[in-house]
């Protein structure tokens, strides 16, 4: 399986979905989510999601489940782009301005790319 297309977005540049345009997060103003129907997840850092498809919550803690199971590691980046699937796309946008020592917080949000 191929990965989904990752586009980097220029730091405090609005991020709007690629399929119908609508903002999907402004530095200026908070957005309600799901914003559009296109929208799969929002998730900083790979690790706290504040939007996540409700299947693609329950596919990621049974992949969870059964690393567990396996003592395996589970790497919650991978399994997000892996359930994203081709043909899809992922905004990333890094705030420089915000870096936390070694650390910049990142921002990404997955989009259905199909007709939803």
């Amino acid at each position: 399986m191929s990965d989904p297309v990752i586009i980097e977005v220029d730091e405090g540049k609005e991020l709007k979905c690629p399929t119908c345009g609508r903002v999907i997060v402004n530095s200026e103003e908070e957005v309600a989510q799901p914003c559009c129907k296109h929208v799969r997840f929002i998730c900083e850092n790979g690790v706290a999601f504040e939007y996540i498809d409700p299947e693609l919550e329950a596919q990621l803690e049974l992949d969870r489940s059964q690393a567990e199971q396996k003592d395996e590691h589970f790497d919650e980046w991978e399994a997000l782009k892996a359930h994203t699937g081709p043909g899809s796309v992922i905004l990333e946008q890094t705030e420089e301005e915000m870096a936390c020592g070694p650390v910049s917080p990142t921002v990404w949000v997955g989009f259905w790319t199909k007709a939803a």
